[in-house]
C-alpha cells in the first residue's frame, strides 16, 4: 500500500490528507497520488495512471472524486486506533463506566473492576456516528481556539507595550525625584550661604571694633609718650580720662571670652530622608491590571489598555466599527509603607544595667529624668524635671551641655534630626511648648508656644503635634494652632498621661495612669484597644522604637513591658526590680547602641540595658 504523506491533519488545515504515488515511491520519487486502484491496491499519479490503464484495462481506478472508496491511511489509523498510554497497542474496548477507550493493557490494569467494559467491535454494531456533524463541531472549535490564540497574542503585545510605557513613567518618576533632591540641595546651600553671610557679618563687626579700638589705644599711647615728660597737666588729665574709657571698653570685650569661642557652620543631614528611602521597596507598585472588554461591531476593532493598578473595567463600544477604545487605569496609587523589621519582634535584654551619672554641680536637687530622646549622631537629650533643665549627653552619657527652662520640663519629642519640642509647665501659670535645636553639641532654645491647658506628654508625626493634658489628647499644628481635641476622659486626674505615635503613623498610644491602662487610638481618636495587666501599675512613658516595638514602663510595678503593635497584649516583661528598676519614669530605645535607657525620679543615675 502507498505511504501516507505528511498529514494535513498534523498541520491543522482543513484539506484532505494526501498519499504518495506507489510507482514513483519505488523510484524514490515523491509524487502526490490522484488515483487508487482497488484491484492493485495501489495509488497512481497523473503520469503513472496512463501506464496502468494500458496494462490493466479491466481495472477501474477511483479518482479524487471517489475518495470515499480510497483506503484509510495508516497514519490516520494509528492516530485513531493506537492507545495514548501504550503506544504499540491498538484500542480494543470502551469502558462506559469511565467513558474511556482502552487497549487490553489498560483494561487489565485500570478497568478490571468496571462492569461495563465492551469490545469496540460489538459497540459499532449498535451505535452509529455522525462524522459530518462532528467535523463541523471540530471546525467551529478550531475557529474559536484560533480567536482565543489571536487574543492572547494581542495581550502579549499589549503587555509589552504597557511595560515600555510604564518604564518611561518610572524613568520620569526618577527624574522628578532627582529634581526634587536638586531643589532641596539648592535650598540647603542657600540656607547655609545665608548663615555664612550672617555669621561673617557678625564676626566682621567684632573685627572692625577690635581694629578701631586698637587704633584708638595706639594713638592715645603715642600721645601719652609725647606728653609724659612735658608737665602738661590739662593734657595729662584729658589723656587719663580717655585712656580709662578705652581700657574699660577693652575689659568689656575681654570678658566675652572670645578666645574660648570658635564659630563654625555645621550641617546636620536630615536622616529621615535616607531612612524613608531605605525602607521603600521601590519607586511604586507594579500590579496586574485585569480589564474585561466587550466590543460590539467590528471584530478587528483596536483596543488599547493603560495602567498598572489592579482594576476591572467592562466596556461596550457601539456605533463606529473602526472606533478605537483607549482605557486609562487609576493613576494615583495608595501605598502603605511598612518599616523594615517586625514591630512585634520580642526584645531581649542582656543582663544587668550600666549606670551613668547625669548630675551637674548647678543642680539643686537629685535628678528626676522625666523623658529621654536620642539623636541620630549618638547624642542623647534628657529632661531633668526637678532641676528645670534640659541636658545633652555625649559619649559615655556624660553631660556636655545644658540649658535652664522656665519651669518643670515634662516630655520631649523629635521633629527633625536636630530639632525637638518639649512640654514645660508648673500646673498653675506655665503651660508651654519649647522648641529646641542642638547645634555643634550645644542646646539652643527657640520659640515658645503658650497653651490654654495643662501639657504633659507630646508626640510628633508628619508636621502634627499631639499633646496630652492628663485628661485629654489634643492635636496641634507646628505653628501652634489647635486642630482638634482627639480624645478625652475626665473620670480621673491622670487618664491621658503620655503619648506616642506608631511607626506606621496609623495609631496613637496613650498611658492611663489612673486606671493602669495603655490605650491604643486610631488617628481620629477612636479607641482600638485597651491593655491592662496585673504587672502594670501606674504606667508613665510609652516609647515606640525605630522598628515599631512598643515599650511602656510601670512606675509602681517597677518594670518595663513590651506590648504588641496593636496594643492588645503583652509580649514580654523586659526588666523588673530584680534588674535594678526603682520607680522607672521614662524609657527610650537607643538604636545607635542597641540599648534601652531608663530614667528614674530622685536619682542622679540613668540605667542603660544592652539588648541581645
Amino acid at each position: 500500500m502507498a505511504t501516507f504523506s505528511q498529514s494535513t491533519i498534523e498541520k491543522g488545515s482543513e484539506t484532505v490528507q494526501d498519499f504518495l504515488c506507489s510507482t514513483c515511491e519505488d523510484e524514490n520519487l515523491f509524487e502526490s497520488n490522484d488515483y487508487y486502484c482497488e484491484s492493485c491496491v495501489k495509488f497512481y499519479c497523473q503520469k503513472c495512471i496512463h501506464m496502468h490503464s494500458q496494462l490493466f484495462k479491466k481495472n477501474s481506478p477511483h479518482g479524487r472524486g471517489d475518495m470515499n472508496k480510497w483506503p484509510v491511511a495508516k497514519k490516520v489509523e494509528d492516530l485513531l486506533l493506537k492507545c495514548d498510554v501504550h503506544k504499540e497497542e491498538n484500542l480494543k474496548m470502551y469502558c462506559e463506566d469511565h467513558s474511556q477507550l482502552c487497549c487490553t493493557n489498560c483494561a487489565f490494569l485500570n478497568h478490571r473492576q468496571c462492569k461495563n467494559v465492551k469490545l469496540l467491535s460489538d459497540l459499532v454494531k449498535k451505535n452509529s456516528t455522525d462524522l459530518k456533524k462532528l467535523l463541523v463541531t471540530i471546525q467551529t472549535i478550531l475557529g474559536e481556539i484560533k480567536i482565543l490564540q489571536d487574543k492572547q497574542n494581542a495581550s502579549m503585545r499589549s503587555v509589552q507595550s504597557s511595560y515600555d510605557e510604564q518604564l518611561t513613567k518610572i524613568q520620569e518618576t526618577r527624574r522628578k525625584i532627582n529634581a526634587t533632591l536638586d531643589m532641596l540641595e539648592k535650598k540647603t546651600l542657600k540656607e547655609m550661604k545665608d548663615e555664612l553671610t550672617k555669621l561673617k557679618a557678625s564676626l566682621r563687626g567684632d573685627v572692625d571694633k577690635f581694629a578701631s579700638l586698637r587704633d584708638e589705644l595706639k594713638q592715645l599711647g603715642d600721645a601719652i609718650q609725647d606728653i609724659i615728660d612735658k608737665s602738661k597737666l590739662e593734657l595729662s588729665f584729658v589723656a587719663s580720662i580717655k585712656c580709662q574709657e578705652k581700657i574699660k571698653q577693652s575689659e568689656t570685650y575681654k570678658k566675652k571670652n572670645f578666645d574660648q569661642i570658635r564659630s563654625s557652620i555645621v550641617f546636620q543631614p536630615n536622616s529621615d530622608i535616607e531612612q524613608y528611602l531605605s525602607k521603600l521597596s521601590g519607586l511604586g507598585t507594579i500590579e496586574h491590571s485585569v480589564q474585561t472588554l466587550t466590543a460590539q461591531g467590528n471584530p478587528d476593532q483596536v483596543i488599547r489598555l493603560k495602567g498598572i493598578e489592579h482594576s476591572v473595567q467592562t466596556l461596550t463600544a457601539q456605533g463606529n466599527p473602526d472606533q478605537v477604545i483607549r482605557l486609562k487605569g487609576i493613576e494615583h496609587s495608595v501605598q502603605t509603607l511598612t518599616a523594615q523589621g517586625n514591630p512585634d519582634q520580642v526584645i531581649r535584654l542582656n543582663g544587668k544595667s550600666d549606670k551613668y551619672d547625669v548630675s551637674i554641680p548647678s543642680d539643686s536637687y537629685k535628678c528626676f529624668i522625666s523623658a529621654v530622646c536620642v539623636l541620630p549622631n549618638r547624642l542623647v537629650l534628657v529632661l531633668d524635671n526637678i532641676n528645670s533643665k534640659v541636658k545633652l549627653l555625649g559619649e559615655q552619657y556624660r553631660v556636655v551641655n545644658h540649658c535652664d527652662v522656665s519651669s518643670w520640663p515634662q516630655d520631649i519629642c523629635q521633629i527633625a534630626p536636630n530639632k525637638f519640642v518639649a512640654t514645660v509647665e508648673d500646673r498653675e501659670n506655665t503651660h508651654e511648648l519649647l522648641f529646641i535645636t542642638v547645634i555643634n553639641n550645644r542646646i539652643v532654645k527657640g520659640r515658645k508656644l503658650k497653651l490654654q491647658h495643662s501639657c504633659g506628654g507630646i508626640a510628633h508625626h508628619q508636621g502634627d503635634l499631639f499633646v496630652t493634658s492628663r485628661t485629654a489628647l489634643y492635636k496641634y499644628t507646628m505653628s501652634g494652632n489647635l486642630v482638634c481635641k482627639l480624645y478625652e476622659d475626665q473620670s480621673d486626674v491622670a487618664t491621658v498621661h503620655r503619648c506616642a505615635v506608631s511607626l506606621t503613623g496609623d495609631k496613637l498610644y496613650i498611658t492611663n495612669r489612673s486606671n493602669h491602662k495603655l490605650l491604643t487610638l486610631a488617628m481620629d481618636g477612636s479607641v482600638l484597644a485597651a491593655f491592662t495587666d496585673p504587672e502594670l501599675k501606674y504606667p508613665n512613658i510609652v516609647n515606640v522604637t525605630p522598628t515599631g516595638q512598643v515599650l511602656v514602663c510601670g512606675q509602681s510595678s517597677n518594670n518595663i513591658l513590651q506590648i504588641d503593635s496593636k496594643g492588645s497584649r503583652k509580649l514580654v516583661t523586659l526588666a523588673t526590680q530584680r534588674d535594678g528598676l526603682h520607680n522607672p519614669y521614662s524609657v527610650c530605645y537607643n538604636s545607635n547602641t542597641d540599648s534601652i535607657i531608663v530614667g528614674q525620679p530622685d536619682n542622679n543615675k540613668i540605667l542603660v540595658y544592652k539588648v541581645k
